[in-house]
């Protein structure tokens, strides 16, 4: 019987460690056994683990009507009384553009609308300002509108709107989940997402 030389037994051995370690080093790159990657996320309290997501969002936001009326305090108290607002309407009245008529068209409006509220296409809306519905704003449609959104701001009507009065806060609810007035929604005719309500 021929005896291999010792070299061959050495490469062989050399062969089956780096073998080894190549296998090794591939399982680790795979994110663990089994070639399963973590699960990804925070942890297991996070959204992606074992447990219900509990985020929660809420907060408070301020009317687009009230970026007009802060411009409109002129002794900058924070505060926007009703002689200041008498005198800020008459003041966007005269900038707002107007046609030949002295009355503010659909295009006007918009114009208008982007600058004061910093988007034409948000509330108070066009519509809410045409009360007669003939596609043109008058000065008294003008300030009878932004009356009323003052009033409607003016919590304690004492005839003074302050900085909290135009903050309103958001409902609370789950992030991710649409809302149904108040409420998040959910599954179920019982809106909670468990079950119907007993009968």
């Amino acid at each position: 019987m021929t005896q291999r030389p010792l070299y061959a037994h050495q490469t062989g051995f050399r062969l089956l460690v780096t073998l080894t370690l190549i296998g090794l080093v591939a399982a680790c790159a795979s994110g663990g056994p089994h070639g399963r990657k973590p699960p990804a996320g925070p942890g297991p309290d996070g959204p992606s683990g074992d447990r219900p997501d509990t985020t929660r969002m809420s907060g408070e936001i301020a009317r687009p009507v009230s970026l007009l009326f802060t411009g409109m305090d002129e002794n900058r108290d924070y505060e926007v009384s009703r002689k200041e607002l008498q005198n800020g309407i008459q003041a966007a009245w005269l900038i707002v553009p107007k046609n030949a008529n002295e009355m503010i068209t659909p295009v006007g409006f918009e114009l208008w609308s982007a600058r004061a509220f910093g988007n034409k296409a948000t509330l108070p809306s066009r519509i809410s300002f045409d009360t007669d519905l003939n596609g043109s704003i008058t000065q008294e449609e003008f300030e009878t509108r932004l009356t009323i959104e003052f009033n409607e701001l003016d919590k304690n009507q004492d005839g003074v709107v302050t900085r909290s009065e135009m903050i309103s806060s958001l409902p609370s609810a789950r992030m991710g989940q649409p809302m149904q007035g108040n409420r998040p929604s959910g599954g179920g005719r019982g809106g909670n997402g468990d079950r119907p309500p007993p009968r």
